[in-house]
């Protein structure tokens, strides 16, 4: 055999072996299938890289299942994406009848209200809010 011929046959070793690893271990169905080709394995593979036969089917394997595992990679990122999108971008919504009912239950006071609340308080009264909220400013800031 000439030079070009065992080059050839190199590069279609790694060619089957690539196509038969994949076809072995993914998990897409006959539909997903539909527009795979064999031969794009083959795409920048001239098969003058390898040393041997062997080296080229292991190289087609070890391809194949590179490609299989950004596949999953990938197919994770967009059940990911699903989700979140399902969740309402990540967290959940921002307004939901749920959270609209009950601030509709709640009492909105206002600053006139609030107001009254704090010229009810006794100086005492007023001296212990000021000590309980200098001590919560003071419990953040040392976390």
């Amino acid at each position: 055999m000439n030079s070009n011929a065992i080059i050839e046959v190199k590069r279609d070793a790694y060619i089957q072996a690539a196509h038969d690893e994949y076809m072995r271990l993914t998990k897409k169905t006959y539909d997903e299938l539909k527009n795979y080709a064999k031969s794009e394995w083959g795409d920048g593979v001239r098969g003058d890289e390898f040393v041997t036969i062997e080296d080229a089917v292991a190289t087609g394997q070890i391809a194949a299942d590179n490609y299989l595992e950004n596949e999953a990679e990938e197919a994770e990122a967009k059940a990911i994406a699903a989700a979140a999108s399902a969740m309402g971008r990540r967290g959940g919504a921002a307004k939901t009848p749920a959270k609209a009912a009950a601030a509709k239950r709640r009492d909105n006071v206002g600053l006139a209200a609030g107001r009254k609340v704090l010229a009810a308080l006794t100086p005492e009264q007023r001296s212990e809010n000021a000590k309980k909220a200098a001590a919560a400013r003071w419990a953040k800031n040392k976390e």
